[in-house]
């Protein structure tokens, strides 16, 4: 039986389906963060988004 990498399950990093699970997951994760209320947590985590939104953005363009 071939074995079957979390990346081959997942597809490529690219697409479209990757950016949607990952904005529903970034959203229970930005929840979580509030109710802990640390501004420095909440600070990098908008960074991140951020950095995630570009490279979507990229990716689409490239498509």
């Amino acid at each position: 039986m071939a074995e079957c990498t979390g990346t081959a399950r997942a597809g490529s990093a690219g697409d479209p389906d990757w950016f949607s699970q990952a904005e529903k997951q970034m959203t229970e994760l930005y929840k979580t963060l509030t109710e802990i209320g640390d501004e420095s947590i909440l600070s990098a985590f908008d960074d991140f988004e951020d950095h995630v939104r570009l490279v979507q953005r990229i990716k689409g363009a490239d498509q």
